[in-house]
């Protein structure tokens, strides 16, 4: 059977690709993520420097994209945010290799950075909305009352880490995506019931409900792949 590849990278402009130096920092925050945490001074600033113009807008149907069997794109962040979000993991190091009991990643979720506030906040003014219009959903529990667990994943060739996923499910009502880099090769989110390969271009989102859509990331094959993964599961009424 024949695969569907997608890849989103094409709908990204080539300036605005940043070139990346994913090197373990020292101690000393960079100018770069002294901003990124600024949110709560400057929100204004801060979303006109990390979130895609498309998503300022508000349009939520007019700026995704359907690839069929409800899976849906939008782009999210600038470059700059996934580089600062990257080298702030990295700075950090507080990888970890057990969170999850069946499909355990090498990650780190975005609380253990100091990071969850800022995207919560994000995902409540933006991620949660656009997927509420987009499959209809009404009532508080998919709007005020949703929860989530983000965290980074890090797929790599390097001893220690891994390069791929086995299929499974996600322990939630449906996941949002955000491809973080594009320096590797191999890769890619493989749904085999859909037969979609989908690869994201830096600060895509992608979309995609959980009992139907079982999923895994294929073997990266050079490089550092970084994935910004949000469980979302709505709340009571």
């Amino acid at each position: 059977m024949a695969e569907n590849f997608i890849t989103t990278d094409a709908l990204f402009d080539s300036k605005t690709k940043p070139i990346f130096n994913i090197e373990k920092q020292s101690e000393e925050f960079t100018p770069a993520v002294e901003k990124l945490f600024d949110y709560v001074n400057n929100p204004e600033d801060w979303k006109k420097k990390y979130l895609h113009p498309n998503v300022l807008t508000g349009e939520w149907e007019l700026i995704t994209d359907d690839y069929g069997d409800e899976v849906h794109h939008w782009k999210m962040f600038t470059p700059g945010f996934c580089k600062a979000v990257i080298d702030e993991a990295e700075r950090q190091n507080k990888w970890t290799t057990d969170r999850h009991q069946y499909y355990p990643t090498h990650d780190v979720p975005l609380k253990d950075l100091g990071l969850y506030e800022i995207y919560d906040s994000v995902l409540r003014e933006y991620g949660f909305p656009i997927v509420s219009k987009l499959w209809r959903l009404e009532g508080k529990s998919w709007d005020k009352h949703m929860t989530h667990e983000t965290f980074i994943i890090k797929y790599t060739t390097s001893p220690g880490n891994q390069t791929y996923l086995n299929i499974h499910h996600d322990q939630a009502d449906y996941t949002i995506h955000i491809t973080l880099s594009d320096n590797f090769t191999g890769g890619g989110t493989w749904f085999p019931r859909q037969n979609k390969l989908v690869i994201g271009g830096v600060g895509s989102s992608v979309l995609f409900p959980n009992v139907t859509h079982p999923h895994g990331a294929r073997p990266t094959l050079s490089g550092k792949r970084y994935c910004l993964i949000s469980f979302c599961n709505r709340g009571a009424d």
